[in-house]
């Protein structure tokens, strides 16, 4: 069976959902909504702190912030769930599958942040931190995998810690398997700064994880530990070295992890460094559309760099395109929209890329015009006013040569 996985394979998942409940609009708690869903439900959760820990109960359902349908990070951040210094703040442990979704979350202040036994769910675009793990035994203080082979994609796992016990040590991810071999991949993932944990980054046991485009750094111990059975390690920077393809061992050169900032700066060597395509014994395991990444290739790590300006020619010149997640989002009547055009020559002033970006609506019909010109590299805003149009989602595209991007913004009035 080929695995394919795709960035837009989550929203993808929220096409085969029966109902959308509404927290805590229409539920009071996390666990409420879990508790009425039915599978293929999808249980949408509003900004907010929310004090509590929460088990998926083998239901098959997409769980997400806000961020799962305007792709706004933003609301990652906003969208906490707090384990009150109490066990597993999320417990997936009762035979779910791949249709089970956990999405744009940051898990908190729990002893553990995620909790995975007998199940195969998609992570995606969460932060784990700040948890604190009792080590009376191995396990992971990020997330702990039981015969289980979950899709961890695009999420951090940082400043996690220990409190000691009498055994064994803490992992900012353990995976462990009896019964059969489990597969889990992790994908564009940040494990990092979890620095008072003994164990280290990744321990695998009886499970052959499958690793790309990922950051491990700066553990407590050692990066990766695994018995006889050796994981995948490509396109990734570990710390200390592993061999794989594409792999590096460089200092990821982090915004600013003092205050917890764990983008990558505008020089570091992990911007372009992963891949988009990885195939495996004849089995496609990634296949990134170009659309999904800013670049040449994808960043290593969670998310792809917000700082696009890099040294060119010895000039402070945009290195690539990007087209930026409209700012405020949603909004009413009107939002700014950013984008960078790169140096497309060997001096500052060599040449232009013609520009357009235009709205549309859900139909397809464009609604706005915004940029029709050519422009010389720079970064740029501008300003969309949907004071006419009705509330709904819309999209924006940019075209710059051969660069072509969508984004979705939402309208509410």
């Amino acid at each position: 069976m080929k695995h394919v996985l795709l960035l837009i394979l989550i929203i993808t998942l929220t096409s085969y959902s029966q109902s959308i409940l509404h927290v805590p609009s229409e539920y009071p708690t996390i666990q409420a909504g879990i508790n009425a869903a039915s599978n293929h439900d999808t249980v949408l959760v509003a900004p907010g702190v929310y004090y509590e820990n929460i088990d998926f109960s083998g239901k098959n359902i997409v769980l997400g912030s806000n961020f799962l349908f305007t792709d706004d990070r933003t609301y990652i951040s906003q969208t906490i769930i707090d384990g009150n210094q109490s066990g597993s703040i999320v417990s997936i442990a009762n035979g779910e599958d791949s249709t089970c979704v956990l999405i744009g979350f940051t898990l908190q202040h729990g002893r553990r942040g995620i909790f995975c036994q007998n199940s195969s769910p998609i992570i995606s675009n969460c932060i784990i931190k700040e948890n604190s793990f009792f080590s009376h035994f191995d396990g992971g203080v990020g997330i702990e995998c039981f015969n289980s082979s979950p899709t961890i994609l695009r999420c951090a796992i940082i400043e996690n810690s220990e409190i000691s016990g009498i055994f064994g040590s803490g992992w900012a991810i353990n995976l462990s398997s009896t019964t059969e071999i489990a597969s889990p991949k992790i994908i564009n993932t940040t494990i990092a700064w979890n620095e008072e944990i003994s164990g280290g980054g990744i321990r695998s046991i009886n499970s052959t994880p499958i690793i790309i485009n990922c950051i491990i750094w700066n553990n407590g111990g050692v990066s990766l530990l695994s018995n006889q059975v050796q994981p995948v390690v490509v396109y990734s920077d570990v710390e200390g070295g592993w061999a794989g393809e594409g792999n590096i061992d460089s200092y990821p050169m982090f915004s600013d992890t003092l205050n917890g900032d764990f983008t990558l700066s505008e020089n570091s060597p992990c911007i372009d460094a992963g891949t988009a395509l990885y195939i495996l014994n004849g089995d496609t395991i990634l296949n990134f559309p170009t659309n999904t990444y800013d670049g040449l290739a994808p960043d290593m790590g969670f998310i792809e760099s917000p700082y696009p300006l890099g040294i060119n020619e010895g000039l402070n010149q945009p290195k690539k395109f990007i087209l930026s997640q409209n700012y405020p989002n949603p909004f009413n009547p009107t939002t700014k929209i950013k984008f960078t055009i790169p140096s497309v020559g060997t001096s500052r002033y060599s040449g232009t890329v013609s520009v357009q970006l235009k709205v549309y609506d859900v139909l397809g019909n464009e609604v706005a015009t915004l940029v029709n010109e050519n422009k010389p590299a720079g970064s740029y805003e501008v300003e969309f006013d949907g004071t006419d149009l009705i509330s709904g989602i819309y999209f924006y595209r940019i075209e710059a040569g051969s660069f072509i991007k969508t984004k979705k913004m939402i309208l509410i009035k």
